[in-house]
């Protein structure tokens, strides 16, 4: 990476996930310590439930994509990349949308990553 704030492509994959997206995007913020800019694309997979609804409202400045079906979960990823990614993002952060991101943690796993011969860091339950 270089000596500018690294940039995190955020990609979530729903489906059916009114009741945990808002925690999941509530908290990308703490997460990022300061350290990181982000953005969020959210990618949903044909939910019949309000899923998009509660994640516009949780975090209004995320992408959103529907796929409309039920692709499955690397087609969500894949879309959320395609969508998402730019020249200056340095490191894609895939969630699943029952994730609770722990205080400072992707500082963490952007030190990891600028690790010689580590190309993914996985975080681990502490």
């Amino acid at each position: 990476m270089t000596d500018r704030q690294p940039h995190v492509l955020i990609v979530i994959v729903t489906y059916e996930s009114e009741g945990v997206i808002a925690d999941c995007v509530g908290s990308i913020s703490g997460s990022l310590a300061g350290a990181a800019t982000s953005s969020t694309v959210i990618v949903d997979n044909g939910s019949v439930d309000d899923t998009l609804a509660v994640a516009r409202a949780a975090s209004p400045e995320a992408a959103q994509i529907s796929l409309g079906r039920n692709d499955g979960y690397a087609a969500g990823i894949n879309a959320g990349i395609r969508h998402g990614m730019t020249p200056d993002t340095d490191a894609v952060l895939v969630l699943n949308p029952d994730i609770r991101l722990g205080s400072a943690s992707v500082p963490r796993l952007l030190e990891v990553l600028d690790e010689k011969g580590v190309g993914l860091a996985v975080p681990r339950r502490g």
